[in-house]
Formats: C-alpha cells, sequence, structure tokens
C-alpha cells in the first residue's frame, strides 16, 4: 500500500562518476568535462570556489554551440550571474581553465549553491534563489560537488585552447516549425 512513483526526491549526497565527493588531480591547464544532470529533482547552480577559475560553454544537449561562451570569466571578481545552472537531465559540454598562476599547488572545489532540499523556484536578479529558498552551502553534503587539485608544474602542456567566441560549429542550425500542426 506504499506509492510506487515518488514525485521528488532531494538526497544527500552529490555523486560524480558514482562517488560522492571525488577528487581530480590535475596540472594548471584547460580540460573539458562533459555535465550531466542526472537527479530527477535537483537543480545545480555550479562555481567554484576560487574566482580564478574560468569555465567556457561550449556545449548542450543539441551538441556543439556555434561559439564558445563564457560563464565564468576567471578575472580573479566572483560577479553576480558567474554560475551555471543544469536543470535535471540537462547536459553541458564546459572547459575548465587551471592555468591561472594564483591556481598553482591550491585545491579548487566545485560547489553547487542551488536549492537545499527544495524544488527550484528560478534565480532573482542578483543570481540568488528566488522564493525563499535555501541555497545548499559548503558545509551541506550537497553543497560540494567534487575538489579539483592543481600541481604547481603544468608537466602535460595542453596542445587545443577554447576562448569566449571561438566558433566551433559552424554548421549547427537551429530548427523553426512555421505552421506547427495543432492537436485537437
Amino acid at each position: 500500500n506504499y506509492p510506487s512513483i515518488v514525485p521528488e526526491f532531494f538526497g544527500d549526497f552529490v555523486l560524480v562518476n558514482g562517488m560522492a565527493w571525488p577528487k581530480f588531480d590535475t596540472d594548471p591547464g584547460e580540460y573539458r568535462f562533459h555535465l550531466l544532470n542526472g537527479s530527477d529533482s535537483r537543480f545545480y547552480v555550479l562555481q567554484p570556489d576560487n574566482p580564478y577559475v574560468k569555465i567556457t560553454l561550449i556545449g548542450s544537449d543539441g551538441g556543439l554551440l556555434p561559439k564558445a561562451v563564457t560563464v565564468i570569466d576567471g578575472d580573479g571578481v566572483q560577479e553576480p550571474g558567474e554560475q551555471l545552472l543544469l536543470s535535471p537531465g540537462d547536459r553541458a559540454d564546459v572547459v575548465f581553465d587551471f592555468s591561472a598562476p594564483q591556481l598553482r599547488g591550491q585545491s579548487v572545489t566545485l560547489l553547487n549553491s542551488g536549492p537545499a532540499y527544495e524544488p527550484f523556484k528560478g534565480l532573482a536578479p542578483d543570481g540568488s534563489l528566488a522564493g525563499g529558498v535555501q541555497a545548499a552551502q559548503p558545509s551541506d553534503t550537497v553543497g560540494q560537488v567534487m575538489r579539483f587539485n592543481i600541481g604547481q608544474v603544468d608537466l602535460s602542456p595542453n596542445v587545443a585552447t577554447v576562448a569566449d567566441g571561438t566558433v566551433l560549429n559552424r554548421n549547427r542550425r537551429t530548427v523553426v516549425l512555421r505552421n506547427p500542426v495543432q492537436e485537437s
């Protein structure tokens, strides 16, 4: 006599590749990550805890974007709106740039400041959560996603780079339905 479907579930841990709070040891440089929000209800508002990490969006559910878009500029100042929002089922291809001299030998944690244990109600103009929703905190089990340990020396230099406006997919076309069929 129990329901077979739970309307929403907000777990206690964030998993990355099946592991809670993983760490990634990296050299300074740029790294491409494929993000997927596999949660059934949780929205993530992601940003690194160090403002020198640059994040560039290069793809989404539809494949590579026509041009790269800088989401977090890595200038050392965390400005409102410098965050990446992932709703349930969203995919994003991003490039994290750990090459800033201030990051060498440091640990950077990817944080989630999305709703802790309740539905997402949107973002306010200042980038905070709308609707009085309590945001996940870095000390919460759902506030930390993963840690990057950045080395002192670039032992394996990257040969590719991406910047805001880099052309990625010249052939991407947007499909527009001119006369969609209406069901009656």
